[in-house]
């Protein structure tokens, strides 16, 4: 394997995006030939008439001399509906929305962008780039007034730890997964005093809690997206999806196994035993389950219980005791 596939390899696996396109820029030619190894899909639908805006690139252009803003944003948006693996789509709407300052659309599809797999192809990485400097600086402006309204509902609700809790929202602020794991440590905190706790907000665990002069400790734990996700999101959109000669029928989603090599109830039970060191001794400790993901859902929690039960009765695992509760926290209105 060549040095700068092995690179290539592990800023991808990293999430260092502006590494891996800036190094993809800088060695061009091999990084192409690298890229259509490791995705020949993806290369197959690029520059062969498979792609959605091929039949609309024409059409956009003309909208875009005549000046027809909206006709010219409902064919782009057409395009990145349907999966184009075209920057000049997203990069042309993201210029668009930004005049028209609906920010909340453009941070959307650059987004978009970025949830795919074609940002990864060597022949994009110029206007990736583009379309990650617009992306981080919208996260950036987003982040700021998240931590504030963050701030501001921690400090109503009279929760304990918040300058601690906020500096490290701060210096994570350019970690989108860091970042995102501590914000619903701060969500957490907000359930738990909306529903009558004393909430301190501190290290390990992430909570201590206080009810009826009980004590209480709750680590938080989050699962993001899958790539399962993806590859559901992915069928279910498709019109012929779910449809056969007998009419439509209902689809399965969120099996982890395939991909993942578990089940996603033995992910959750994992995640409970990874976890015994960042319980509290002699305490009753719960663990908060917040999920981005479909394939984590109400479901999973009874059988991750029941083996975590059958490890503290067995004895095979004496350290889950220390663990009263697992529940689940519905990310609603994220």
């Amino acid at each position: 394997m060549s040095t700068l596939r092995t690179k290539m390899i592990e800023l991808l696996r990293q999430d260092r995006k502006r590494e891996y396109l800036n190094l993809c820029t800088q060695d061009y030619a091999e990084a192409v030939s690298i890229a259509q190894e490791i995705f020949p899909e993806q290369y197959k639908k690029t520059g062969t008439g498979m792609d959605p805006f091929d039949s609309l690139y024409d059409k956009a252009l003309e909208m875009k001399e005549r000046g027809n803003t909206e006709d010219e944003i409902r064919i782009l948006e057409t395009a990145v509906q349907n999966g184009s693996a075209m920057p000049y789509c997203y990069e042309r709407l993201s210029i668009l929305y930004s005049k028209q300052k609906n920010y909340k659309r453009v941070y959307e599809i650059c987004m978009k962008w970025f949830d795919a797999v074609f940002w990864k192809l060597p022949n994009a990485s110029t206007s990736s780039l583009r379309l990650l400097e617009r992306l981080e600086k919208l996260r950036e402006k987003q982040n700021n007034a998240i931590i504030t309204s963050m701030r501001i509902s921690l400090e109503k609700a009279n929760v304990k730890g918040i300058p601690e809790y906020i500096k490290k929202l701060r210096d994570n602020s350019t970690n989108s997964e860091n970042f995102e794991n501590f914000r619903l440590e701060g969500r957490a905190a907000l359930m738990f005093s909306g529903a009558g706790f004393c909430v301190t907000m501190r290290e390990s665990p992430d909570l201590a809690l206080k009810f009826n002069n009980e004590e209480f400790y709750a680590e938080v734990k989050h699962f993001r997206k899958k790539e399962q996700d993806r590859i559901d999101d992915a069928r279910m959109s498709d019109p012929n999806c779910c449809v056969d000669e007998f009419g439509p029928y209902l689809s399965p989603y969120g099996d982890t196994f395939q991909l993942e090599g578990k089940y996603a109830h033995e992910q959750v039970y994992d995640v409970a035993k990874k976890k015994i060191n960042q319980y509290k001794e002699h305490a009753p400790n719960i663990l908060v389950i917040e999920s981005s993901s479909s394939c984590i859902e109400d479901t999973e929690i009874r059988p991750a219980i029941d083996m975590i039960n059958e490890d503290v009765s067995s004895g095979k695992c004496p350290g889950l005791a220390k663990l009263i509760c697992l529940m689940r926290f519905v990310l609603a209105n994220q």
